[in-house]
C-alpha cells in the first residue's frame, strides 16, 4: 500500500447481503460494506493506515500477511490470506 493511497480491494463469493457486510482485515474491521445486486461481490477500499488504537499517529501498514474474512446476517466466511507489499 501506498501512503495517502487506500487500496481498492475486490472480494468475490457468495451469501453476501445487500447493505450490511463487515469485512475483517486483520484485527481491524470496516462495518457497512455494501454489496452488489447477486450478493456476490464487494468492493473495499482498505485505507492506506489501519485505525490507531492508542489515539497515537496511525502508521502505514506494514507488509505481510493479514487474514481477510466477511461476516453478515447469514453467518460468517472462512478467512483467506491476503499479501500486503510495502510500498517502496
Amino acid at each position: 500500500m501506498k501512503d495517502g493511497v487506500p487500496a481498492a480491494l475486490g472480494v468475490r463469493g457468495a451469501g453476501f447481503v445487500r447493505d450490511s457486510n463487515a469485512v475483517e482485515f486483520g484485527s481491524w474491521t470496516f462495518p457497512g460494506i455494501r454489496a452488489d445486486s447477486n450478493g456476490t461481490f464487494l468492493h473495499v477500499r482498505i485505507p492506506d493506515r489501519p485505525p490507531s488504537r492508542t489515539g497515537a499517529a496511525p502508521m502505514l501498514w506494514v507488509g505481510g500477511t493479514y487474514s481477510l474474512l466477511v461476516s453478515n446476517r447469514n453467518g460468517r466466511s472462512n478467512a483467506l490470506p491476503v499479501v500486503v507489499c510495502s510500498a517502496p
